[in-house]
C-alpha cells in the first residue's frame, strides 16, 4: 500500500495521501525540547483504517509537507518547498531566478496563538534591482502585544485590512519568485496558521532561507539580519523590525551574497511555477507606515515618503487622501512643516494607502504652490530669512534639490556664524559708514547694539571720543571703555580671532574623540564581522531559528 485515504468531517472532500507525505507530517506533530526528547505538540486521533480526522473547530487543513528531493536536508516547512544556495554546480544560477523578500511583524512568537499584524514583499533582481514592493499594516483581530519591538499600537491596525484579505496582493507579489526570508520557518509557521483559519489553500511556493544560508555560507558569532547586513554594508538597518525595512535589508543581503561569494553561488531545488493565480484580481487596498520620522537626514515629508512602498496601482481611501492635500496644503501656505504636522500627515499618508510615487508627486506639487508667484529665478531679491524658509521647507519635503539655488553665499556665510560675540551689547556715539560697518559686524557675529548705556555694556564706539555727548558722559560714569572706531574695529576683530582659533581647537579635538571613538567601534565590529567559510557548510534548519 503506497497512499491512504484522508477523512474530513462535514462532508468535506476526501483525498489520496502518500504515505510518505504522511509520515512527515505526522513528524510534525511531534515537537522536540531542548534535550531531543519528543512531546506530543498536537494529538491527532487515527482510526483503524488509517485515516485522520481533523476535529478543530474551523475545520481547517493544515498542508501536507512538501516531498524533498534525495539529499536534501530534513526541514520544518509546510507551505514553503525549500531551496538553497550552494557552491556546488546546478542547471540554475543564483543569479538567474526572480526573488521576493517577505518579512512578517507578529504580535507574538507562537503562530498558534498570535497573529500577523504587518507584512511586507519586495520583488527584485539577482543585481539588487527592484521590481515591485508592497507593506501593509494587518488587523490582527485582537489585541496587539510586542509593540517594543515593531512600535504597532492597536489603534495603528484599526482600520487595517486582515491578512485573508491581502492574500491576492502578496501571492501575486510572490508567484513565480524564491521567496527570501530570513528565518523562514517563522514566516512559514503563521502564514500557514494564517491561511488554515481563512480557509485558503496556497499554491505550491519556493522559499530560500537567507539565516539557513547565511550559517552555510559564513562564518560570525551571530547571524541576525542585523548582524550580517552590518558585515555586507558596513551600516545598520535604518527602519530594522518594519516589515518594509526588513525587506529591504533582505534584498541587500542576498545581492551581496550572491555577488560576493568566493565561488558563484547556484539554486539548488525545485523552481517556482509561473503564474497560478485561477483568476486575476485587481489590487486590494493596502496600509503601510511610516514608524521614525527623521527629520535632519531626510526632512519629515521625505521620511514618510521614503518608508513607503514604491509599488504599482492600488485603491486609495478618497476622503483620507483629499485631508492629506488639506494638510498639505496648510503647510505649504506657511513654507513650514512641523513635527506635529508631519505626524498628522503620516496618519492622513498611512489611511489614504498611498505609494512612494504618490507621497512624493504630491510633496513636489506643494512646493509649486508655497513658491507661485516668488522669484525663485532671482534669489537675491528675496529676503535672506524668506531664502532660509524655503530651504528647510524643502529638506522637510524630501527635496532639498527644489532649493538648491536658493541657498546663496551670503546665506551660508550666516550659517557658518560662530556667534562668537553672543551676550556682547556694544554703544555707539556718532555716524558715519564705518561705524555702520561696526554695527554690523558686531551683529553678523551675534552682538547687539545698546539702546541705553549700562554697565553691562562692553564698549562705547564714538566718532569723538572726547566729545561730550550724554552717551559719552555716561559711560565714563560706569567706567565703560570709551574707543575710536578704528580701535573698536580692532578688538571686535580680535575677539572672533580667538573665538575661531578655540572653534578649531574644539573641533580638533571632536575629531580626535570621534577616530578614538571609530577606532574602538572597529574593533568591535571585528570581532562580529562575518567571514566566508573556506568550504560551505551543509544547510541546517534550527529549532530556535
Amino acid at each position: 500500500m503506497d497512499s491512504i485515504t484522508h477523512w474530513e468531517p462535514a462532508g468535506a472532500l476526501v483525498r489520496q495521501v502518500s504515505l510518505g507525505a504522511l509520515v512527515g507530517w505526522l513528524g510534525r506533530v511531534f515537537e522536540q525540547d531542548s534535550n531531543g526528547n519528543s512531546s506530543p505538540a498536537r494529538l491527532l486521533p487515527v482510526s483503524r483504517n488509517g485515516t485522520v480526522p481533523d476535529f478543530s473547530p474551523t475545520q481547517r487543513q493544515l498542508p501536507a509537507v512538501p516531498e524533498q528531493p534525495p539529499g536534501a536536508p530534513a526541514h520544518p516547512l509546510r507551505l514553503f518547498r525549500p531551496v538553497y544556495l550552494t557552491r556546488r554546480p546546478t542547471p540554475v544560477a543564483g543569479t538567474e531566478p526572480l526573488y521576493a523578500a517577505l518579512d512578517l511583524e507578529t504580535t507574538g512568537l507562537d503562530p498558534r496563538t498570535d497573529r500577523v499584524c504587518e507584512v511586507a514583499v519586495v520583488r527584485f533582481r539577482a543585481d539588487g534591482t527592484v521590481v515591485d514592493e508592497y507593506a501593509t499594516l494587518i488587523n490582527p483581530q485582537g489585541p496587539v502585544r510586542a509593540s517594543e519591538f515593531h512600535r504597532i499600537v492597536d489603534a495603528d491596525v484599526v482600520d487595517a485590512p486582515t491578512l485573508a484579505e491581502v492574500w491576492p496582493d502578496l501571492l501575486r507579489m510572490m508567484t513565480g519568485c524564491v521567496v527570501v526570508a530570513h528565518n523562514l520557518k517563522f514566516e512559514d509557521g503563521f502564514l500557514t496558521e494564517e491561511l488554515a483559519r481563512a480557509g485558503l489553500v496556497p499554491p505550491p511556493l519556493v522559499g530560500l532561507c537567507s539565516l539557513v544560508t547565511c550559517r552555510s555560507q559564513l562564518d560570525g558569532p551571530a547571524y541576525s539580519l542585523q548582524s550580517v547586513y552590518r558585515t555586507a554594508t558596513e551600516q545598520w538597518i535604518e527602519d530594522s523590525h518594519t516589515a518594509l525595512g526588513d525587506c529591504r535589508a533582505l534584498v541587500t543581503l542576498v545581492q551581496w551574497l550572491l555577488a560576493n561569494a568566493p565561488a558563484p553561488l547556484w539554486l539548488q531545488g525545485p523552481l517556482p511555477e509561473g503564474a497560478v493565480l485561477a483568476e486575476a484580481s485587481a489590487p486590494g487596498r493596502m496600509m503601510p507606515r511610516a514608524s521614525r520620522l527623521n527629520r535632519s537626514r531626510h526632512g519629515y515629508l521625505g521620511s514618510i515618503a521614503r518608508q513607503f512602498p514604491r509599488g504599482g496601482e492600488h485603491p486609495v481611501d478618497p476622503v483620507a487622501a483629499q485631508d492629506y492635500l488639506d494638510a498639505l496644503d496648510e503647510c505649504a501656505a506657511d513654507q513650514r512643516v512641523t513635527g506635529d504636522r508631519a505626524r498628522r500627515l503620516e496618519r492622513l499618508a498611512r489611511r489614504a494607502g498611498f505609494t512612494q510615487q504618490q507621497l512624493v508627486a504630491e510633496h513636489r506639487r506643494a512646493w509649486q504652490r508655497a513658491t507661485s508667484g516668488l522669484a525663485l529665478a532671482e534669489p537675491d531679491r528675496l529676503p535672506a530669512k524668506t531664502r532660509q524658509r524655503l530651504v528647510r521647507f524643502a529638506h522637510d519635503l524630501g527635496h532639498p534639490d527644489l532649493a538648491a539655488d536658493l541657498a546663496g553665499d551670503g546665506d551660508a556665510a550666516a550659517d557658518e556664524s560662530t556667534g562668537c560675540l553672543r551676550g556682547w551689547r556694544v554703544g555707539l556715539d556718532g555716524s558715519g559708514a564705518q561705524l555702520d560697518d561696526l554695527a554690523a559686524s558686531v551683529t553678523a557675529h551675534g552682538g547687539g547694539i545698546a539702546k541705553r548705556i549700562t554697565a553691562s555694556v562692553r564698549f562705547v564706539a564714538a566718532t569723538d571720543p572726547d566729545g561730550d555727548g550724554l552717551a559719552l558722559r555716561r559711560a565714563r560714569e560706569l567706567g565703560v571703555d570709551v574707543l575710536t572706531v578704528a580701535d573698536a574695529r580692532a578688538r571686535v576683530a580680535s575677539a572672533v580671532r580667538d573665538a575661531a582659533d578655540a572653534e578649531r581647537r574644539h573641533r580638533a579635538e571632536a575629531a580626535d574623540r570621534r577616530a578614538e571613538q571609530a577606532r574602538r567601534a572597529a574593533e568591535n565590529d571585528a570581532h562580529f564581522r562575518h567571514r566566508w567559510h573556506a568550504v560551505e557548510r551543509p544547510p541546517a534548519w534550527r529549532r530556535s531559528g
